[in-house]
């Protein structure tokens, strides 16, 4: 009933404002739809170059890590065929071993630097020497370095491995895992 009394209202209008009022309304419209159309292309453009750059940071960080990798597993290559440090294995000469292993993990930055005989167990270890013996041939990493095999890796350490290696490390590499939604 009131929609048929706003048609024959209009209806009664003079030419000129029909003619005003239905561009009015073909203006608002279209000019609402237009919005509309525009914030959503808008929304999924943004969204899709944010989705974009997350992936290309990514891999970004990818290419980073494996490149550190590699430069690990070349640090351990070359060093581990010098022969300063065989001969000090053989005669087991710790102080040797400490002063070319621990400027060579000092200067490549590594966290950490061990070396074990051909069964896994630690013969020297350079963040802390006093602390050697025990059997790491459990260990995944070790694991595949006994079979000749470089390797550089990260890996989840429990705390107490960690703190073979020092109590600093052992703090540093603290997470408190935070769940989220």
């Amino acid at each position: 009933m009131y929609l048929r009394k706003l048609i024959d209202a209009f209806l009664n209008f003079p030419l000129r404002t029909k003619l005003i009022l239905s561009f009015l309304v073909v203006i608002i419209l279209g000019g609402i739809l237009s919005l509309t159309l525009g914030t959503r292309l808008e929304h999924n453009t943004i969204l899709s170059l944010a989705q974009a750059k997350v992936r290309h940071d990514l891999a970004s960080a990818w290419m980073v890590y494996n490149e550190k990798l590699s430069d690990i597993g070349d640090i351990i290559r070359s060093n581990s065929s010098r022969e300063s440090i065989q001969r000090a294995l053989i005669h087991y000469e710790k102080e040797i071993l400490a002063k070319y292993l621990g400027r060579v993990r000092e200067d490549f930055n590594l966290d950490v630097l061990t070396l074990t005989d051909a069964k896994g167990k630690v013969v020297f270890r350079t963040s802390q020497p006093e602390i050697w013996g025990d059997d790491q041939s459990e260990d995944s990493l070790v694991r595949r370095a006994l079979t000749g095999e470089i390797v550089s890796a990260t890996q989840i350490i429990p705390r107490k491995e960690l703190l073979k290696e020092g109590k600093s490390l052992a703090e540093r590499a603290y997470l408190k895992f935070v769940p989220t939604p």
